[in-house]
């Protein structure tokens, strides 16, 4: 029997972090399942996501079954984060080097562009075949965002390692089509695959008695639920967020909210007081678990996309659209977002706003309940429809397999 093909999966987030589970843990399961590949797994866990070590040992065991054989390692922050930083890829790269001397490894299959900015020191000194899925300019974002400045050392460094990653990966799988004109525009050698962020149909789809259920529960039987479930802050709107919601209950005064994130709840309360917006017009609640997020996208009328319009986010692909569109839930996003715009405005799956404000047109308004208007069904099996050309999980294995041959 011909021996599995041995690739290191590197992630710089967490075991539990939804974009980990929701992608390319699922992704990496569905390609073990012809026994083709042995992959050696290794994450940065933050406090956020803690598993206790009973959880960690039984999720390893899981993991296994799988042919995944999982290496968890912290993940550091804080004062003199450039020298921790520096000692987590030194201290990572003999673990790599272990497992690529014991299973003679050939891949390095890396998570988005930090991950990738280490994995090609990795590559380049142990001689390994990089590929990198989510490719996207980070380093870009957080100027933009406002969060680093140009000059940074933290820009200066996670910059130069995005080029060199671009530049020494065999394969690219980028979310929209902007990404993979810029690279190859630049010159960049490597195959570069359009494949956007993807979720499997087999667990986002529309689920008719969940809806009823959270709807009965949270007593919103005849109202307009729009929902945000995930991050505010950092590379995401925040205050914008309830800004939005400020110009939707004024149109609409049957609109309800629901708003699950880790942010400070305190502080959200307060910025609805401001807004005047009463608590009966909306529910707070902490992350969705994957298993259950089906269940809420189900209970919603209209999601929301919380990436601000800045230059760079053409090049992102959100998870929660791919999530949105396979529960037959439409969206509001801004101009500018990845390919959500083109694709919103094109099929009639969602509304497109220049900004989130609470100053938005009325116009603007108006068209997000013309949209809300068309029947229910009609508009979940449009977006169905779209989700499963747009954002196939299907689409991303046959690359996958296509590239770890």
């Amino acid at each position: 029997m011909k021996q599995p093909i041995p690739i290191l999966v590197f992630i710089y987030n967490s075991y539990r972090d939804p974009l980990f589970q929701n992608l390319l843990l699922r992704y990496i399961k569905t390609l073990s399942e012809n026994g083709c590949y042995r992959f050696d797994l290794i994450t940065f866990e933050q406090p956020e996501y803690a598993l206790t070590a009973e959880e960690t040992q039984q999720e390893k065991k899981e993991l296994e079954d799988y042919n995944i054989y999982w290496h968890p390692r912290k993940f550091h922050t804080g004062r003199f984060l450039l020298i921790k930083k520096a000692i987590d890829v030194i201290t990572t790269f003999f673990l790599v080097f272990s497992i690529k001397l014991k299973y003679k490894t050939q891949y390095i299959f890396a998570f988005a562009n930090v991950a990738a900015a280490i994995s090609v020191i990795f590559t380049r000194l142990l001689n390994l075949k990089l590929v990198i899925y989510s490719y996207e300019p980070h380093s870009d974002f957080m100027v933009e965002l406002g969060l680093w400045q140009k000059s940074s050392w933290n820009y200066l460094i996670l910059n130069s390692l995005e080029k060199m990653a671009a530049r020494h990966a065999s394969d690219i799988m980028t979310g929209t089509i902007h990404m993979v004109e810029k690279l190859k525009a630049e010159g960049i050698k490597a195959k570069v695959y359009r494949a956007p962020t993807a979720v499997d149909s087999g667990t986002f789809y529309f689920k008719p008695e969940a809806r009823y259920e959270l709807r009965k529960s949270l007593d919103v039987h005849d109202k307009t639920v729009y929902i945000y479930p995930g991050k505010l802050g950092g590379l995401y709107y925040e205050r914008e967020i309830i800004n939005l919601f400020a110009a939707l209950y004024a149109h609409d005064d049957h609109a309800f909210f629901l708003i699950a994130t880790n942010y400070d709840h305190d502080k959200i309360v307060t910025w609805m007081k401001e807004e005047n917006i009463p608590q009966s017009a909306y529910h707070l609640r902490p992350f969705i678990p994957s298993s259950q997020m089906p269940d809420y996208l189900s209970a919603a009328d209209m999601g929301i996309v919380a990436i601000p319009p800045t230059p760079s986010q053409k090049f992102r692909s959100p998870t929660k659209v791919a999530e949105y569109l396979l529960c037959g839930l439409p969206y509001i996003v801004c101009k500018g977002i990845s390919e959500d715009d083109t694709i919103a405005k094109e099929h009639k799956v969602g509304i497109v706003l220049n900004q989130y404000s609470k100053n938005n047109a009325v116009s603007d308004m108006t068209r997000i309940s013309a949209l809300l208007l068309v029947d229910k069904s009609v508009m979940q099996q449009r977006c169905i429809n779209i989700g499963l050309t747009y954002r196939s999980y299907q689409n991303i294995i046959n690359v996958l397999y296509n590239i770890f041959v």
